[in-house]
């Protein structure tokens, strides 16, 4: 059984009261417990492993009737981020998932965004998924949710059986993906998209877009990330590639603006697919749904995180542009995406604060984050000068 779906967390911390002293309260959490227990009762579960806490990753096991069992062991393991999810075993030797959370410590409504897609959204890409990939990538099933007016709740849905892709989410750890499983990503990718209309979404779920200018600005967040670490950029990647990112942020701002919006999940990576002995791949988490102004994204998250793995990475990049070559705009989304997020941003993050802040300090750890950023920087100049797959020269796939 899996120890936990994604080793490394990427939310931001949060302000405020502390986890541990709401725990201790403890109102809000034994309110939404008692919503939990009664749902998992109600579908023949007997017991739940705890298989995700923030900071904690054992796995024991918990009787359903000693349900105060789960509150002590929050409180007695200092639990400090707010996101559980739950393994229950059923008697017939099914397996569900519960994932709760308290709307307190989710300032971007990311569980709420959640439970609005299995409720509203994921049988209208079922539907859309082709043939061909139907049964080769997977949503899991929906079960049951259930929200209050102050926007906690929870949401439960089958488990899927195998193991994550990766153990960490920026970068392919453990091996590359295998390129026929990354040819069905991108066609489920492509399907997703074109079934969660985004006037649609927009219209019947305002709150789920999180930006409360429509869709979120991408262009605008690659120039505040620039400028928040301008100088840690300048001293990576030189003046001179700093200076042409910028310029290219206001070439690109109209064309970007002018693009049309894209409803998606920004959050498709390796530590997020479940790989099962079939062959089959579930996706997982679908907390960030965003309405984005680029409809490359969500696309360029895993060859991204193939720079490990140079050959399998380009054949990724050919793949996104040829199933997505009738968009004329798709290629300059593509190459926009990758440059400002993940050759830089990502890098900038996981490698380059890393090593300036001193968390990394294995030989072999520091000696990892080097050569990532020496492959980032690589490609983010090949994209810069439209160089490689990125070339006029190149087949316009």
């Amino acid at each position: 059984m899996r120890d936990g779906i994604n080793s490394s967390s990427h939310e931001e911390p949060i302000e405020g009261l502390s986890w541990k002293e709401k725990i201790e309260s403890g109102d809000e959490l034994n309110k939404l417990w008692q919503q939990v227990l009664e749902c998992l009762k109600s579908r023949g579960v007997q017991e739940v492993r705890p298989v995700r806490f923030y900071g904690v990753h054992e796995n024991i096991d918990l009787n359903l009737e000693g349900d105060e069992a789960v509150l002590n062991y929050i409180r007695e393991n200092k639990v400090t981020r707010p996101f559980w999810i739950f393994e229950g075993a059923h008697p017939e030797h099914k397996i569900v998932i519960t994932k709760m959370r308290l709307s307190g410590e989710d300032p971007r409504g990311e569980a709420r965004n959640e439970r609005i897609f299995y409720e509203d959204i994921a049988s209208d890409i079922e539907e859309e998924i082709p043939e061909n990939i139907r049964g080769r990538v997977n949503i899991p099933k929906y079960l049951a949710s259930e929200s209050e007016e102050n926007g906690n709740g929870f949401v439960q849905y089958e488990y899927a059986e195998g193991e994550p892709m990766s153990h960490v989410w920026f970068e392919a750890a453990d091996g590359p993906m295998p390129i026929e499983d990354f040819k069905n990503l991108v066609e489920f990718i492509k399907a997703m998209q074109k079934a969660m209309n985004p006037e649609k979404i927009a219209a019947e779920h305002p709150e789920i877009t999180m930006n409360s200018e429509g869709a979120c600005p991408t262009h605008k967040r690659n120039r505040e990330m620039m400028h928040e670490h301008e100088s840690e950029y300048r001293e990576w990647l030189g003046d001179d590639v700093f200076d042409r990112m910028m310029a290219l942020l206001d070439e690109k701002e109209e064309f970007v603006r002018n693009s049309g919006a894209v409803f998606t999940n920004i959050d498709i990576n390796m530590s997020n697919i479940i790989k099962s002995d079939d062959g089959s791949m579930t996706i997982i988490d679908w907390e960030r749904l965003k309405l984005l102004d680029n409809q490359a994204a969500a696309f360029s998250y895993i060859p991204a995180t193939h720079w490990m793995y140079p050959e399998r990475q380009q054949e990724m990049f050919s793949e996104v542009l040829e199933e997505n070559s009738e968009n004329p705009d798709f290629k300059e989304l593509f190459r926009l995406a990758l440059i400002y997020y993940r050759f830089a941003r990502v890098p900038m993050m996981y490698y380059w604060l890393r090593l300036k802040n001193g968390n990394l300090t294995t030989t072999e750890e520091i000696d990892h984050a080097k050569k990532g950023l020496e492959a980032n920087k690589r490609l983010l100049i090949e994209a810069l000068n439209n160089e490689g797959v990125w070339s006029n020269e190149s087949v316009n796939l």
